[in-house]
């Protein structure tokens, strides 16, 4: 996953590097939803091709979230929300779930929808989704991206914008950073990063008209950042993507909380609309599991991990999966205390000592009683005995393993562990 996570950081990069800044043109556009029809200027129908050649490599990449239910439901949540538009105006909006645990949402200039697993894992339910796709797509009908482009008129402009932009970035990328500032690629930053100011205020004031307009719950606009700024608050890889950056997060909280109190003092029976809680859990059911074993491979907020497994607990309360990783991320955190003691003199600070060992071993106990099949959970708690230094414990254990398992890729090393 490291590997890969770099490679999607670099794509993104590549994309904001092949577009440049062009000659000085008028910032007075119109939104998509304001003409007959959109007619791309040649400046944005480059920005197209850029960003088009972008998504093609980044597709090839694997980054796509296979799972088709779920893309094709974001997608209808996404064609809800904008209504006619499509229709009427002859374009297209796209939406693709990204396999990623970095929090972020975007829209390309050409209507193409990214929205991370991590996000999808921390919202609550539909009309909280529909909050962000809203967000987003406002950035597509009004036309952000070319504003955007057209209004930096300088060297000096550009460099102020993108260093606020990308501030922290290097710590993610390195090198590839340093070479976007030099060549001085222009773009889509704001997609990924976030626009300026006015440009996101303007997408949170018309975002709550589209999810009113669709009958969403107008409340759950500000709980959507709420949960989004709650989930990140403890990540320890910072990547400044638009939905990991506090102060534009709690921005939007803002926003969205004075909308919600300007509809209620003109009519509190506003207040009222659809959540779509069941369908949304049933539809990011796989995601709850797969995103923390993201985060358990950067070893990245393993309480956020934690979080979204014992939500999957609460939904789906008998399936071995969840105590197979409910056990892993134990280790996990057990590892983690581990280091904290050796860096520190003081013990960190519990309201509740938490044995996490014996936490994974009641989780993949439990796991092999709900499916004693499952190969991986008697090599996870094998391997936990092993490292303990309980071998007459670890080898049954192991011996399980390899009969359910016996063309694992680790079988020999499984078995040298058990000769020892």
């Amino acid at each position: 996953m490291r590997q890969s996570g770099k490679n999607f950081y670099a794509l993104v990069l590549i994309g904001i590097l092949g577009l440049c800044l062009s000659s000085c043109a008028s910032t007075h556009i119109k939104n998509i939803n304001e003409g007959q029809g959109l007619q791309l200027d040649k400046d944005e129908a480059a920005l197209w091709k850029e960003v088009e050649e972008f998504q093609v490599s980044l597709h090839k990449g694997g980054f796509i979230y296979e799972d088709s239910a779920l893309n094709a439901y974001v997608n209808e949540v996404l064609h809800k929300i904008v209504g006619d538009l499509e229709e009427k105006h002859s374009v297209k909006l796209q939406a693709y779930v990204i396999k990623d645990p970095f929090f972020n949402a975007a829209c390309y200039p050409n209507g193409v929808v990214h929205v991370h697993t991590s996000v999808l894992a921390s919202l609550d339910n539909e009309a909280q989704l529909a909050t962000i796709l809203a967000h987003e797509a406002t950035h597509f009908i009004n036309r952000h991206a070319l504003r955007t482009k057209r209004s930096i008129i300088n060297k000096s402009a550009f460099y102020k914008f993108f260093d606020l932009s990308t501030a922290g970035l290097a710590g993610a990328v390195g090198d590839s950073l340093r070479l976007a500032r030099l060549l001085g690629g222009l773009g889509i930053e704001g997609t990924v990063f976030g626009y300026m100011r006015e440009l996101e205020t303007e997408a949170d004031e018309n975002a709550f008209r589209l999810i009113i307009q669709a009958g969403y719950h107008p409340e759950e606009s500000k709980k959507a950042f709420e949960r989004l700024y709650d989930a990140t608050k403890e990540e320890k890889i910072k990547v400044p993507y638009f939905y990991q950056s506090h102060p534009k997060v709690l921005a939007r909280i803002k926003n969205f909380e004075g909308l919600i109190n300007d509809l209620a003092a003109k009519d509190k029976t506003a207040l009222k609309g659809e959540r779509n809680e069941e369908i949304y859990n049933q539809m990011v059911k796989n995601v709850l599991l797969d995103n923390p074993r993201l985060l358990f491979k950067l070893n990245n907020n393993l309480q956020l991990a934690r979080g979204q497994i014992e939500r999957y607990n609460r939904l789906y309360p008998d399936d071995y999966q969840e105590y197979d990783l409910l056990g892993e991320v134990n280790l996990l955190q057990a590892e983690e205390k581990k280091q904290e003691k050796n860096k520190s003199r003081r013990p960190p600070k519990e309201a509740k000592e938490i044995n996490y060992i014996e936490e994974a071993v009641l989780a993949f106990t439990k796991a092999i009683d709900l499916n004693p099949d499952y190969s991986e959970t008697y090599r996870n708690l094998g391997m936990l005995y092993y490292k303990n230094h309980n071998k007459e414990k670890s080898k049954p254990l192991f011996a399980k393993y390899l009969e359910l398992n016996p063309k694992a890729r680790d079988a020999g090393y499984i078995r040298g562990y058990m000769n020892e």
